[in-house]
């Protein structure tokens, strides 16, 4: 949910607090009492969308995040005893298909590195009976293609899970227009009947009712996040405002959003894989949006 959305629930709780606590009041207009029903009934689906929207994609990811981890080190442990076999036989051909660093590794893209670690196990596989006195033996190949095999399927997950989200994303903008339709043409509607019947619980209605303007105006900073040395998005970066201990996430294409309060503040940056950054404090002016673009330089 964004921050407005965040906002209009709490107005949609707020009412049904009000009509709860003075049912008496409530129920004795049995139009309003059906519309706090189907009021509460878009609550209570809201806060089950807004659960999975939320999760739809930070499992997903910190799969593929362990996974890729995983097929790197995997990797490295496996291709530098194979370096270290080449030099020795002046195989100069071999020793430069596995010169990969950590580093080296780290910077491939997550569409790559996959392909990339099947063909050095490739490469390597003809070569075992030869790697036995380098530590190299069936089972060192056999976890290094688990690695493998488990990476790969990890990449189409996020992208499964973006489009759920994006499903999600749609079917809870559908359920606060319904549920906002619910509170203008049967609760607002009805409600005037308290008007002299119970002038405090109509007061106390229309001031629930006011929440909703909370949502409107508010400071915040947005931007992308890219790769410092291609230019591409990065999904996923934490984007922590620090002194109001508030952060989001960048999404699939880089963007990011974050309201605030109005104030002066830093902004801490980190992503798996890249050097996290803290940036020099900055004004944000109430009611302003200030773009706040960010770079990211892979980690050594």
């Amino acid at each position: 949910m964004n921050n407005i959305q965040h906002n209009q629930l709490d107005m949609f709780r707020a009412v049904s607090l009000h009509a709860s606590t003075y049912q008496n009041i409530t129920n004795s207009i049995s139009a309003f009492a059906n519309g706090i029903n189907a009021l509460n009934a878009k609550i209570a689906s809201i806060e089950q969308t807004s659960g999975e929207q939320a999760q739809a994609l930070t499992g997903a990811a910190k799969d593929k995040s362990a996974f890729r981890t995983t097929l790197i080190d995997m990797t490295y442990a496996s291709i530098t005893p194979v370096k270290a076999f080449a030099l020795a036989n002046n195989n100069q051909t071999l020793a430069a298909q596995m010169k990969y660093s950590p580093s080296d590794l780290k910077r491939i893209q997550d569409d790559q590195i996959g392909q990339i670690a099947q063909n050095l196990l490739n490469i390597v596989t003809p070569l075992l009976p030869q790697l036995s006195a380098y530590g190299i033996t069936q089972a060192t190949l056999n976890s290094w293609q688990g690695a493998i095999n488990n990476y790969m399927p990890s990449i189409e997950k996020p992208r499964n899970a973006i489009a759920h989200r994006t499903t999600l994303t749609t079917d809870l903008s559908d359920l606060f227009t319904e549920a906002n339709t619910i509170l203008k043409n049967t609760l607002d509607a009805t409600s005037i009947t308290f008007k002299t019947s119970a002038s405090d619980y109509y007061r106390d209605y229309k001031k629930a009712r006011e929440i909703i303007d909370t949502g409107k105006g508010h400071t915040r900073i947005k931007g992308k996040c890219t790769h410092a040395l291609t230019g591409s998005a990065i999904y996923n970066v934490k984007v922590r405002v620090n002194e109001q201990a508030i952060e989001t996430n960048s999404d699939v294409d880089g963007l990011y959003e974050q309201h605030l309060k109005p104030a002066t503040v830093t902004c801490t940056i980190s992503a798996d894989g890249f050097q996290t950054q803290t940036t020099p404090p900055f004004a944000v002016d109430r009611g302003a949006t200030l773009t706040k673009d960010f770079a990211l330089t892979p980690a050594p």
